[in-house]
């Protein structure tokens, strides 16, 4: 009943084993960068600073465009009037009501401000395109984040699959070991040995698992997910040596940006200069 007892519990957890490894999602390089990008929450804040940018990049906000405004106004009064004069006569009234009704149209237009208004749209497009700039650097961060984790979880994933494989050998090794000194052809030591290095193996794959684990968030947490959805990658990953020359500084988006800030305050500077100049305007 015992030797039953153990083979029930060793399908049990072989059973649950497999229905934990089919459960995990085998998730592509490719489709963990899409996911990133359409879910990731950096990426989506630089997607809003971009349509904010380019809302706001027009000539009205530049101060192009004349700006006509209309006010309307409407007033009662009811009260009641009771009057002595000086001949005796008396006045009385009640409820006596006056109506106030106003309306009124203004036209403004600034025809000239020390061409601050164009140097105002100048930099508002300049605000545009950083915040474009913003936008593609942020997603080339996240590539590299989803990069970077899935090469992790792929990395302990191959490390559990190998301790595993170690652990395995470990226990035949024991059971030689136990045969070779039950027939007394072997040691003590080599057993204890053997079970020494199947002992190190085992807390190696614990430690493993949990890094495993804290991957497997790491990896989620940049999808936009919840942290504990099971994940495995399915892509394999190989290293190769990158050469940085001057098209690529060129186009790297973090010099890029630099660039177009510098211009954007230049831009600021350029407007700021306009205010000393007469300004010249058309009301109506």
């Amino acid at each position: 009943a015992r030797m039953m007892m153990r083979r029930i519990c060793l399908i049990l957890f072989t059973a649950g084993t497999i229905t934990n490894v089919s459960a995990q999602e085998k998730l592509s390089l490719k489709d963990a960068i899409s996911i990133a990008l359409e879910k990731n929450f950096d990426v989506q804040i630089a997607k809003n600073g971009k349509e904010a940018a380019d809302l706001n990049n027009n000539a009205g906000a530049a101060g192009m465009l004349p700006s006509v405004s209309v006010e309307g106004g409407y007033n009662r009064t009811d009260l009641n009037l009771s009057q002595k004069l000086s001949d005796g006569r008396v006045i009385a009234r009640d409820a006596a009501t006056s109506e106030t009704i106003s309306a009124a149209a203004r036209l403004n237009w600034v025809l000239f401000d020390g061409l601050s208004m164009f140097m105002r749209k100048s930099r508002l497009e300049s605000l545009s395109r950083e915040a474009e700039l913003t936008l593609r650097l942020q997603m080339e961060i996240s590539i590299q984040k989803v990069i970077a984790s899935y090469y992790a979880v792929q990395l302990e994933e191959q490390r559990i699959k190998s301790l595993k494989e170690l652990i395995r050998v470990d226990s035949i090794r024991i059971q030689l070991a136990t045969v070779r000194l039950e027939s007394g052809n072997g040691s003590k030591l080599d057993l204890l040995n053997a079970r020494l290095e199947n002992n190190n193996h085992k807390s190696q794959l614990l430690q493993g698992q949990a890094s495993f684990l804290e991957q497997q968030e790491n990896l989620n947490i940049l999808l936009g997910r919840e942290p504990g959805t099971p994940v495995s990658a399915s892509d394999e990953l190989t290293l190769t040596d990158i050469r940085i020359d001057a098209a690529t500084r060129n186009t790297d988006a973090g010099l890029q940006l630099a660039g177009q800030r510098e211009q954007t305050a230049f831009q600021w500077l350029k407007e700021t200069s306009g205010g000393r100049l007469p300004v010249v305007s058309f009301n109506a």
